[in-house]
């Protein structure tokens, strides 16, 4: 039986000869993966859970496309599920220089140093792009998690007040402003700000976590979990109720 692996790298030949325009003769010219090619087989890869081919697929895509900037956070984003973060930070420093556009990779590099703990330099990273787009929201909400992290709650609260004003239903700026909220012992509206999205539906997880957080901070009762009750929620709550564990529940 052909495993994944073997199957894509054949559909990935077949294609190949398609994009390129491989000759009639196969021993007159080997089939060779042409850039687009190559970064599909990657992607396919990738979401099959074959890391080592998407791996081999992006690094190749990435030396022949130093100036494609999606190119380069596809294999930053296969680096980093590989847990090979330091390569994924060396690699889009490597490319800020290279690519035509390096905001992207700017937010890339600046996400890769709030998962590893990097506030500062995130913040540092955050600034040059808000430098550049000021009235850009997502990067102001990141921005506040960075501040967060550092425990600067006041500031980030204050970012995320402005990305509220600009966008009052957004669930995701929500669920992140009342965590900052409970991290600074302001848990009584931390609740109140959470309690309309209690019972709505069709809440990303990670938002739907964040509301379960706050609500179990405040004393609120919340559904039983997946992973067997509220255990997890009430520890994580706790936690956040004495201002410890600055990291992973603000992350996407």
């Amino acid at each position: 039986m052909r495993t994944l692996s073997g199957w894509l790298t054949i559909t990935a030949i077949a294609v190949c000869c398609v994009v390129s325009g491989c000759a009639t003769n196969p021993a007159s010219q080997e089939p060779t993966l042409g850039g687009d090619a190559r970064v599909r087989v990657a992607q396919a890869a990738e979401e099959s859970g074959d890391f080592p081919l998407a791996d081999s697929m992006y690094a190749q895509a990435s030396a022949e496309e130093p100036t494609n900037a999606s190119v380069q956070l596809g294999y930053a984003d296969v680096l980093l599920r590989q847990g090979k973060t330091n390569e994924a930070r060396d690699l889009l420093l490597r490319h800020i220089k290279t690519v035509s556009d390096p905001r992207e990779l700017q937010a890339g590099l600046a996400s890769i140093y709030v998962l590893t703990g990097d506030a500062a330099s995130a913040l540092a990273e955050y600034d040059k792009l808000l430098t550049a787009s000021p009235d850009d929201m997502r990067m102001v909400v990141d921005k506040a998690i960075a501040l967060d992290l550092l425990g600067r709650h006041d500031e980030a609260q204050a970012l995320y007040r402005r990305a509220l004003y600009a966008s009052p239903d957004d669930a995701v700026v929500i669920s992140d402003f009342a965590l900052s909220l409970v991290l600074s012992g302001k848990t009584q509206e931390a609740t109140a700000l959470v309690a309309p999205l209690r019972d709505a539906d069709n809440m990303l997880p990670r938002v739907r976590n964040n509301i379960d957080v706050v609500l179990a901070a405040g004393g609120k009762s919340v559904p039983s979990a997946s992973d067997g009750g509220n255990t997890a929620v009430d520890q994580l709550a706790q936690a956040l109720g004495r201002g410890v564990g600055k990291g992973p529940a603000n992350n996407p």
